[in-house]
């Protein structure tokens, strides 16, 4: 999977923070917000995986919730 580049058109991936056995956190920049954001992406091989998407899933808002806080 390739992690440097455009994310999509808000997301500039700048470089890997961390990889685990479900995914990769990279670094980006928000275009629209204008600050750095982590990103967890799910590994490709999981997205068929109904229990690791359900993990996955669990935990998205955890990050954005203690930052507002």
């Amino acid at each position: 999977m390739q992690h440097q580049g455009e994310f999509s058109a808000r997301y500039r991936v700048e470089g890997v923070l961390g990889e685990g056995s479900t995914g990769t956190v990279v670094l980006a920049r928000d275009a629209t917000l204008s600050r750095q954001v982590a990103i967890k992406l799910l590994h490709p091989r999981l997205v068929t995986d109904p229990v690791a998407l359900e993990r996955f899933t669990a935990g998205r808002g955890s990050a954005s919730q203690s930052r507002a806080q």
